[in-house]
């Protein structure tokens, strides 16, 4: 009888006990780490970067108070231009944005059919004139927490451009 019990209780026994979860605790540091990273819209999960998308016509972005917004890494974030996924430095400081004609040819089909002329020829740098092709116009769509933003920049594509992936500057 003493079996009979003993194999009762085992059906009736929690699956999930048999794994124990383990629990580490976190350091106050670490917890202000997730804190910041909380409100940081590059670090938002990829796998939904073309999904949930809003025009920037009608959507305002408000920094959220103490959340790292001037932090160094900021700028740079993952974008999805024609469904596939693109790095992006945001340079408040240029005055068009760029993209280099070596990334095209490696990462965007056909990019040379889709070129506009651009009121510049030439564009100049700490070593010498860069030369352009032209401009596209790609529609971006930027991650952010509380829901993606969808721009149309035109980037000039550049010659000697040693940036992998886009520049965005203050012309969208």
């Amino acid at each position: 009888m003493g079996d009979a019990i003993r194999e009762q209780s085992d059906e009736d026994q929690d699956p999930r006990e048999e794994f124990p979860v383990e629990y580490q605790e976190e350091t106050p540091l670490e917890i202000q780490e997730i804190k910041l990273k909380a409100g940081m819209p590059q670090d938002t999960a990829n796998e939904n970067l073309c999904k949930h998308t809003q025009d920037t016509q009608t959507f305002l972005v408000t920094p959220t108070k103490g959340m790292a917004y001037i932090d160094g890494t900021a700028t740079k974030m993952t974008v999805c231009i024609e469904n596939s996924q693109h790095p992006l430095i945001i340079e408040s400081g240029a005055h068009c944005s760029i993209v280099a004609r070596n990334y095209l040819e490696h990462h965007i089909p056909n990019w040379e059919k889709q070129l506009l002329p651009t009121k510049t020829k030439n564009f100049k740098s700490v070593s010498g004139k860069i030369p352009s092709f032209g401009k596209i116009i790609k529609e971006t769509i930027i991650p952010h927490r509380k829901g993606n933003i969808r721009l149309n920049p035109e980037p000039v594509v550049l010659e000697d451009a040693h940036i992998q992936g886009f520049l965005l500057g203050t012309d969208y």
